[in-house]
Order: C-alpha cells, then sequence, then structure tokens
C-alpha cells in the first residue's frame, strides 16, 4: 500500500499540466478568432500575456504587444490601461526602466481619470519596484506605501499583499532584518488565508534570505525548499531559480563550495530557460564567486564579466556593485591585490551611494584583509572598524566574526592590548555562541593570557641577549682600555644607577599603561552598551508602532483609527531619534537635519502623498541637538507636518511644506509652515495634536506662536 503513494502523485502531475495545455489551447483559439468580440479576444489575450510572464519571456513579450495593439484599436480606456500596465511589465523585464516607469505612469493617469483605486494602487506598486531595482530605496518606500494607503480606503487589504514583500524586500536590503520579518510574517499570513499560493511562496523565498542573514542557515535551507517545492507547483521558473540560488549561496556560506556550485548551475539552467536576464545576471555572478573559491580563475572572471556587462547595460546599479565586490575577490584570490583593490573601492562607490549597508560589507571586510596581510595596520584598521559598524547594524554575524578576527591581529601588531583584547572576546562570541558569556569570556581571557606571557617571555630572552653582548663589548673595551679602569668602574656604577632608574620608569609606565587601557576598554564597553540601548529601544518602539499599526487595521470607527494611526506616527518620530543615535559615533547628540529631513518624509510617505504634489523644504544648516532637546522638537513637528497634510492641501491642492531649525538669541527658533488654505487650517486647534504641541513647547520652557498669512504657520522659541 505504502508504494500506491508515488504513483498517485506522479498521476496527479501528469493530469495538472494537461488541464492548463486545454485552457492555453482555448485562449489561443478565442484570440486569433476574428470573428470573436473584441472584449472576448482581449481577455483572451491579456490571460495568455499573465500566463507566460512567469513560464516564457518571449511569449510574454508577443501577447504583451498584441494585447496594446488591440487595446488601442478596440478604444476601451480601462483596457488601454491595462496594456500599458503590461507593456510596462515587459520593458521592466528587459532592464529598460525609463519605458517601464513610463508605461506605468500612463496607465496610472488614465486610472486617475476612470477612478480606478486598484489600477492605480498597483501601478503605484509596479513604479516602486522600479526604483528599487535602480537602489532609489526612498522613492520605492514611498510609492509602496501609497500602493498601501489606497489598499487601506478601499478596504482591499489582501491586494496590498505583493506591496508587503516588497516593502519586506526594501528593509532587507537596508539590514533592518526585524522590519522585514514583521511585513513578511504578515504577508505570509494574509497570503495562506487567500490561498494565494504565488504571494505565499515570495514570502517563504523572503524568510528564507532573513534567517540566512540571522545565521539561522537550518531555518533558511527549510524555508527555501519550501519556496522551491511552491515554485514547481507553480511551473514558475524564476521562482525556481531564486530558491535554488537561495540555496547555492547558503551551502557556500559554510564553506561548501562543491555543493554550492551544482545548485548554482541548476539555478543558471532555469534562469537561461525562462529568458530571465537579470536571473542571468545575478547567477553569473554567483557562479564566479564560486569559481573563485574553487581556485577555478578563467572561469571565475569569465561568469563575472557577463553579469557585470547585463548590468551596466540595465544600469542596475545594485547588481553592478556585487558583481564588481566579485570581481575583486577573484583578483585577490589570484594575488594581483592591486587589481582586487580598485574593484573593492568601486564596489563601496557604488553601494555606498545606494545606501547598501549589506552589499558593501563584504569589500570593506577583504579591504581590510588585505592592508592587514600587507603590514599596513592603519589602513587595516579603518576599514576593519566601518566593516564591524556595520555589520552591527544589520545583524550579519558573518562579517562581525572576521572583522573582529582582522582588527585583532593589527591591533596586536601595534601593542594596543586592551582593544585586540576586545576585538579578540567578540570573535569567540560570534564564534561559538553554545558557551555561556562568562566561561567563554574565562577561556578567551586565559588563552590572551598565555600568548601574551609567551610574548613577554620572548621579549625579555632578546633583552637579556642584548645586555649579554652589550656586557661583553664592554669587556673587551675595559682590556684594550686598562688606563681607564677607573673611569670604567665609575662609568659601570652609572650604568647600574641608570638602569635601576630605568626600570623604575618603565614600571610607572607600564602601571600608567595598563590603567589608560583599562580606562579606555571601560569608555569602549561603555560605548558599545549605550549604543546597544539606543538599538534596543528604537527595536522596542518600532514593535510598538507595529502593534499600533496592525490594531488600527482592524478598527472601524474612522475617529479611532485617526488616533491610533497619529500615536503610531509619534512612536515612529522618537523611534527615528535612537536610530539615528546608535548610528553615530557621537552618542550624546543628534544631527536635526537629517533627522527632520527623514521624519518628514516619512510622514509624506505614509500619507501617501506623491513629492510632485507635495514639496518638503528642510530651510536650516546642520545643528546638534541633545537628546533631552531633539525629543520634543521631533514631536512638535511630527504634529505640525501631520496637521498640515490632513487639512493645508485638500482637493488634490498642491503645495510645500517647509522646516527650519536655528540658533536665535541664546536660544533656538523653530518654525513650521504651509503654503495651503491657511485658516482652514486650525480646524483641530483644540485636538490632542494641538494640546500636545503647547505642552511640549511648555516642556522646553518656550512660546508658540501661530499665524494664517500665505498659510498656515507654527514658530516655537526654546
Amino acid at each position: 500500500m505504502k508504494k500506491s503513494g508515488p504513483l498517485f502523485l506522479m498521476c496527479l502531475l501528469l493530469l495538472a499540466p494537461m488541464a492548463a495545455q486545454v485552457n492555453m489551447d482555448s485562449l489561443r483559439e478565442v484570440a486569433g478568432d476574428e470573428r470573436q468580440a473584441d472584449s472576448s479576444r482581449i481577455q483572451a489575450i491579456y490571460h495568455l500575456s499573465n500566463h507566460y510572464e512567469w513560464v516564457r519571456m518571449d511569449s510574454f513579450a508577443y501577447f504583451t504587444q498584441r494585447l496594446h495593439q488591440l487595446s488601442v484599436t478596440y478604444g476601451s480606456p480601462r483596457w488601454l490601461a491595462i496594456a500599458h500596465q503590461q507593456m510596462g511589465f515587459l520593458f521592466q523585464d528587459q532592464g529598460m526602466y525609463d519605458s517601464a516607469r513610463q508605461q506605468y505612469s500612463l496607465s496610472m493617469t488614465i486610472a486617475r481619470t476612470l477612478s480606478d483605486a486598484q489600477l492605480e494602487a498597483n501601478n503605484l506598486n509596479n513604479l516602486g519596484q522600479v526604483y528599487e531595482q535602480q537602489g532609489q530605496l526612498e522613492k520605492a518606500l514611498s510609492h509602496f506605501h501609497q500602493s498601501l494607503a489606497i489598499r487601506e480606503k478601499t478596504n482591499r487589504r489582501q491586494d496590498g499583499i505583493p506591496t508587503l514583500n516588497n516593502i519586506a524586500k526594501i528593509h532587507l536590503k537596508q539590514g533592518e532584518l526585524d522590519r522585514a520579518m514583521f511585513h513578511l510574517e504578515q504577508s505570509l499570513e494574509m497570503a495562506e488565508v487567500e490561498g494565494d499560493t504565488m504571494q505565499v511562496f515570495n514570502a517563504v523565498n523572503l524568510m528564507g534570505i532573513v534567517f540566512r542573514l540571522q545565521g539561522n542557515h537550518e531555518a533558511s535551507v527549510a524555508y527555501h525548499r519550501r519556496a522551491l517545492a511552491l515554485a514547481k507547483d507553480l511551473s514558475y521558473l524564476r521562482g525556481q531559480a531564486s530558491s535554488l540560488g537561495n540555496i547555492a549561496i547558503i551551502f557556500q556560506s559554510q564553506g561548501d563550495y562543491a555543493q554550492a556550485l551544482i545548485y548554482y548551475q541548476q539555478c543558471l539552467e532555469v534562469n537561461e530557460a525562462s529568458q530571465d536576464i537579470f536571473g542571468i545576471a545575478a547567477t553569473s555572478a554567483n557562479l564566479g564567486n564560486t569559481y573563485t573559491y574553487l581556485k577555478r580563475y578563467e572561469e571565475a572572471t569569465e561568469a563575472l564579466n557577463r553579469s557585470l556587462e547585463i548590468y551596466e547595460k540595465s544600469e542596475n546599479f545594485p547588481g553592478i556593485a556585487n558583481t564588481l565586490g566579485n570581481l575583486g575577490l577573484a583578483y585577490e584570490q589570484r594575488g594581483q591585490e592591486e587589481q582586487a583593490i580598485g574593484y573593492y573601492l568601486r564596489s563601496i562607490a557604488v553601494g555606498k551611494d545606494l545606501g547598501y549597508a549589506e552589499m558593501i560589507l563584504p569589500a570593506l571586510s577583504n579591504l581590510a584583509g588585505i592592508h592587514t596581510k600587507r603590514g599596513e595596520f592603519v589602513k587595516a584598521i579603518g576599514y576593519g572598524q566601518k566593516a564591524l559598524t556595520l555589520s552591527r547594524q544589520t545583524g550579519n554575524i558573518e562579517v562581525i566574526k572576521s572583522s573582529a578576527q582582522q582588527l585583532y591581529a593589527c591591533y596586536r601588531a601595534l601593542n594596543q592590548p586592551t582593544k585586540a583584547l576586545a576585538m579578540h572576546e567578540l570573535y569567540h562570541q560570534m564564534r561559538d555562541s553554545l558557551n555561556s558569556e562568562e566561561n567563554q569570556r574565562a577561556t578567551i581571557r586565559f588563552e590572551y593570557q598565555q600568548q601574551a606571557l609567551a610574548d613577554s617571555l620572548s621579549n625579555a630572552q632578546e633583552k637579556a641577549l642584548a645586555q649579554v653582548e652589550y656586557e661583553n663589548q664592554l669587556g673587551r673595551q675595559r682590556l684594550q682600555l686598562g688606563f681607564a679602569a677607573g673611569i670604567g668602574g665609575l662609568l659601570a656604577l652609572l650604568a647600574v644607577v641608570l638602569f635601576v632608574n630605568g626600570r623604575r620608569r618603565r614600571k610607572t609606565n607600564e602601571l600608567l599603561r595598563l590603567q589608560k587601557g583599562e580606562i579606555e576598554l571601560k569608555s569602549n564597553q561603555n560605548e558599545l552598551l549605550l549604543k546597544e540601548i539606543h538599538h534596543r529601544v528604537k527595536n522596542n518602539l518600532q514593535t510598538i508602532s507595529s502593534l499600533l499599526y496592525l490594531q488600527s487595521a482592524h478598527i472601524k470607527d474612522a475617529g479611532v483609527k485617526e488616533a491610533v494611526v497619529a500615536g503610531q506616527h509619534r512612536v515612529e518620530s522618537m523611534a527615528l531619534i535612537h536610530q539615528k543615535l546608535y548610528q553615530r559615533e557621537n552618542l550624546a547628540a543628534i544631527e536635526m537635519k537629517d533627522y527632520l529631513t527623514n521624519l518628514g518624509q516619512s510622514l509624506l510617505s505614509t500619507f501617501g502623498y506623491p513629492p510632485e504634489r507635495i514639496g518638503l523644504h528642510i530651510a536650516m544648516e546642520e545643528l546638534e541637538l541633545d537628546v533631552d532637546t531633539a525629543v520634543p522638537l521631533g514631536l512638535i513637528v511630527n504634529e505640525l507636518i501631520t496637521n498640515s497634510l490632513k487639512y493645508a492641501f485638500p482637493d488634490e491642492r498642491s503645495g510645500t511644506i517647509t522646516v527650519s531649525l536655528k540658533p536665535a538669541d541664546a536660544g533656538l527658533e523653530l518654525f513650521v509652515g504651509d503654503d495651503g488654505v491657511g485658516a482652514a487650517n486650525t480646524a483641530s486647534g483644540t485636538s490632542f495634536g494641538s494640546q500636545l504641541v503647547r505642552l511640549l513647547t511648555t516642556q522646553l520652557g518656550g512660546q508658540l506662536e501661530q499665524g494664517v498669512e500665505n498659510g498656515y504657520w507654527t514658530r516655537v522659541v526654546v
């Protein structure tokens, strides 16, 4: 009886494609029959286009172009909008991003004319994907949030599942793994309820990546294998390639390059079958990296140059940065370090401009390694510290470990034992998290002390040999200069006195050095602890924000929902301050221009205002403030910008919100104003938000002034 299981499964697999084939044949028959009504033909062509999008790109291109031609002839605005959207998919897949944006914008313009909210939301999501592929993450997030806002208004949150996955991808690229997982969990839950297998696949596949970056390889492989099974059920070739590639990455990270190579080769075959040029580029880059580790350098550079050519042709900057880093590694392994350094620096330059912390980590770490091998320890420390800081922010355990190991070697070579010990401990913490922290520290300290003792004994032996040689030379001089024996005796006595004084001085200096080292170690530990506190506070506040978001989704009363969302925005403004703090060297102050810019853009994105409609002008110089002042000022700005976005620009009115903060008469002057409808903006003057602004102004010991000239403005002087 047990043997019937596989046979039954095989029958199902044979029957499913047969049914699908019949359906495709029927659609082709309708599409090609000019006796059929235009509405029937255009629907058939649309379904054929959708089907081949995941199967064959040449067929997808053919039916998409036919859809566009027939929609123009048919004269239906909605079908024309859908045709523009499909053409956008086609151009996007070919890396023609400007053409893709143009098609999506045309589709969205028609959708707005028709008041078709769902089609508008779809195109906003598509535009976000284009910006994401070009590395413009903030623009991408803005479009994704606008798309979600429309779904909320139309009570069709389930249609926003792909957008939730896209938002998760942005946070993943920014190294914000907790936020990425939060959106993925929402997406997966909704997709499973809706029975949307494609979006279940997307969420599961992305979750596997998050687990890998967190160092949980077992969970990562399990999720990617589940994703692979889903993709096969869907006959989704690109999904199969993605899952195969992600499994290969895990084997590669574990050093099993032979197994990684097998999965990458399978992945490339599937990419070529589906004509996915970006999949071919990404897999070629990873293949090149694997060939490098297997010391098959000619094959490595050939694969990597194939990848780079595709990315440069399409101006895919994230892909360019990644492939440049892999080329650097290939040349480094071949011993051509100067070429390697050039590729690493180019990779960092491209990745830094995009704001991709995770992408530039390998290049930073590898540069630190090259300079360490060369004995250029100061340069190595510079790159190593940057890699360590970024890897801590993104939670990349592998890079934390390798950076700590490199920094340990550098500090030890520069005779900085306190810093070396700290890095030695950090390396072991990352390498083996199974031991208890105290036992681990005790073991590490013992190993380090043993090494230090060995170094000390070695130095002492060298000094003793040098002293013996010196005394031998002195004896020979005494024999040759016997007439100066008396003077020699005096010199010997003087040498003894100097030696004793020198030894005392060295002991004193050593004591001072150790005390300084202890102080420096405690200072570093306190700094690290403070950064960790800010990081955890930020995470906790984001968790609260996420809970408020989930709660608001289930609230039917508009007034209550608005209050909960407003509370969510206030929490996010405080979380942003703590995020900025742990990312800075100066833990005691916030740079306000950068903070207020991010706060304002976040609010614009959340309210779903496109940049071309509502502008944000931060009119101020860079200014650092302590946390006690920055938090209430940030909350005040949050309330005032929110007030402008809610009341200043009704009926699709456009305008600008201006924010400035500058020193004034031994204090500070904050100004927030808009060029909106003016007096109508005071409608909620007795609301909780207005009361909060007055309360925070009083807390700061300041004065509040408001006016309605040329819009609505508020000035706070503290």
